[in-house]
């Protein structure tokens, strides 16, 4: 397996006394499959796919920070997809850091790891 790590520029946003400033973010361990502008319209195919991420990063519990985690891992999903797709890999890994915020107020990070082999299962509805 092919290591694909390298620093990369995420557009972010800070929150200052109430106002969210753009701010750039550097990534050191961001794999190149999931760099990029975001992809968050999931196809039907890989809707089963979205869902077993969504059970592993117990999504439910996201509060008012849903919409925003369930954008992240959709991109996920389709970054992952298209790499399989492109460079096929043993196994994919990615954090997601900051998914969302528990109630408690505890930051909930996502680590992602999966194979490719799990990832053609997951997907298997699509067409190649």
């Amino acid at each position: 397996m092919m290591n694909r790590y390298r620093p990369h520029s995420l557009p972010g946003f800070v929150l200052v006394t109430g106002f969210l400033l753009p701010t750039l973010v550097v990534a050191e361990d961001v794999p190149e499959w999931l760099s990029g502008p975001p992809e968050t319209e999931v196809p039907e195919c890989l809707q089963a796919f979205l869902h077993t991420l969504k059970e592993t990063a117990e999504i439910d519990q996201a509060g008012s920070f849903r919409n925003l985690a369930e954008k992240r891992l959709a991109n996920l999903v389709n970054r992952a997809w298209e790499a399989r797709r492109s460079i096929p890999e043993d196994s994919y890994k990615a954090t997601l850091t900051f998914l969302y915020m528990k109630p408690d107020g505890a930051p909930r990070h996502f680590r992602f790891q999966m194979s490719g082999e799990e990832i053609d299962r997951l997907g298997s509805d699509c067409e190649n």
